[in-house]
């Protein structure tokens, strides 16, 4: 039997636990075809057996039982077979460092338990730092321009799409950004907020409120300037009164 992804295809390869989720199904989907996953599940401990040699009862006529024992040991064959195609098809979808860093001499399914724990480690530090950048960003503008404060968070949203099932969605940050703008630049941020109230949160982009933030806050210098500039000429006026 081919495997229905062919690695010259669309087979995905284990490059970083960013790939996990989607590698993790793969892997899934074509042990289920197989009909072998329950012996490759890692929160499962069922394995293979061969049939028994037993004659389970007197009951059962010799010919059908020896017929049928050559049938379930054809079957247990197949699946041995199937079980080491998995354990090659494994190995070839992770990268050179996912192979490095796993024992050869162990079963494929404690290489995919090894392989789901390297991952939700690296998932976790990268959280991590993404909560440590969100922390920064919520602060406001602190060396920073308006402009690159506010695409910051952009690279943030970037981030997070990169690490499976991080608990900063779009929306999170969405209301993440919201917070810091009603401290930041109080009008605009009363304005974000009520887009919330107003709208279903699937709507409501990140992207969008940025390039908003950007151009409300661009106009708020002008404006600034424009009136500083107004105060100082009146200023010299009547000085030279």
């Amino acid at each position: 039997m081919e495997f229905a992804n062919s690695p010259s295809t669309s087979t995905l390869v284990l490059e970083s636990s960013s790939d996990w989720t989607r590698w993790y199904e793969q892997f899934k989907y074509e042990a289920n075809l197989l009909g072998i996953w329950s012996y490759l599940d890692p929160d499962t401990s069922s394995n293979l057996e061969p049939p028994s040699r037993t004659k389970p009862s007197v009951d059962i006529d010799d010919e059908i039982w020896r017929v049928d024992y050559r049938i379930l040991a054809a079957e247990h064959s197949q699946q041995k077979r199937d079980l080491i195609r998995m354990a090659a098809f494994l190995w070839r979808t992770i990268s050179q460092g996912y192979r490095d860093s796993l024992e050869k001499n162990i079963s494929t399914r404690k290489q995919l338990h090894d392989l789901r724990e390297m991952c939700k480690f690296t998932i976790f530090q990268q959280e991590a730092n993404l909560e440590s950048q969100i922390e920064k960003l919520a602060q406001g503008p602190q060396g920073q321009n308006h402009d690159q404060w506010a695409q910051a968070w952009i690279g943030v949203l970037i981030s997070s799409k990169e690490i499976p099932n991080s608990v900063w969605t779009e929306q999170s940050l969405y209301r993440e950004f919201v917070k810091t703008c009603l401290t930041v630049l109080p009008t605009f941020g009363e304005k974000l907020k009520a887009k919330i109230i107003e709208e279903d949160a699937s709507k409501l982009k990140l992207n969008e409120a940025v390039r908003q933030y950007s151009s409300w806050a661009s106009f708020s210098i002008c404006l600034r300037l424009r009136i500083t500039t107004e105060e100082v000429g009146q200023g010299n006026v009547s000085g030279q009164r």
